[in-house]
């Protein structure tokens, strides 16, 4: 049995003749650069001196394909290139300002955020002039749609549409800040509302410039949205259902 059967067997309930080996595939399923660059010389492989960022603010890389054949790895990442018309800003403590506006410092392994764009915002007229990211930006699929088709034709991976934008949740904690998007939820949901209706129109926009470059050849396509700590929820199930769970309906509906 070829990867991609393999793969699309075990998500559709079906026996597979072995277990699927995913790594890579999207960002939360890749090495952070320490783990990386350990794992290879523990393994007696050289050097990968042109390491791929997968998602910066983790500390994650791409694997090269070498150790992906190593481990018999049934797929294969697809994603936006980085964007020439927004680049990321780098200050000289190490820190950047991302396409949000907001600054992000380098903490152990991974970023934290130490600026949020939205943190002081206090009129709704506020939420609605915010700039947000194109996300349509055209130099994020150069030559996207070209390398994926060929990997679908060439290779027999499973192909893996790798996350690319914050759920509605997770992005209104992150541009408000925690505390004050978890307050606008329980208090001030006529606030909390609009954000989370822009975030959700921007995520919708962003699978649709993604998809309409690779949507025929992939067969995986993975959106997060950060609801839990390590030890319980953020939010109680009956916020959930009630404010969050609607705008993730709505893009899962078109495009899940």
């Amino acid at each position: 049995m070829l990867s991609r059967e393999r793969v699309c067997n075990a998500l559709n309930h079906r026996e597979p003749d072995k277990i699927p080996v995913e790594l890579n595939g999207t960002a939360n399923s890749s090495l952070t650069g320490e783990a990386y660059k350990n794992l290879r010389k523990y393994l007696g492989m050289q050097e990968d001196k042109d390491t791929k960022i997968s998602w910066i603010t983790m500390g994650t890389v791409r694997a090269a394909e070498d150790l992906l054949k190593k481990y018999e790895v049934d797929t294969r990442s697809v994603y936006f290139r980085p964007s020439k018309k927004n680049e990321l800003k780098f200050l000289n403590d190490g820190s950047f300002y991302d396409e949000f506006g907001a600054r992000w410092k380098p903490a152990s392994y991974y970023y934290d955020v130490v600026e949020r764009p939205m943190s002081n915002i206090s009129e709704k007229e506020e939420i609605k002039s915010f700039k947000w990211p194109n996300p349509y930006d055209d130099t994020m699929i150069e030559g996207l749609m070209q390398d994926t088709r060929k990997l679908y034709e060439k290779t027999n991976y499973c192909l893996v549409a790798d996350f690319h934008t914050l759920g509605p949740f997770e992005g209104g904690c992150y541009l408000r800040g925690f505390e004050n998007f978890l307050m606008d939820l329980y208090s001030n949901w006529s606030f909390a509302e609009p954000i989370l209706d822009r975030l959700t129109d921007y995520c919708i926009a962003r699978w649709e410039a993604l998809l309409n470059e690779v949507g025929d050849y992939v067969q995986v396509v993975c959106q997060g949205d950060d609801l839990g700590t390590q030890k319980m929820p953020y939010i109680s199930p009956e916020i959930y259902r009630k404010f969050i769970n609607p705008g993730i309906r709505k893009y899962m509906i078109q495009y899940g």
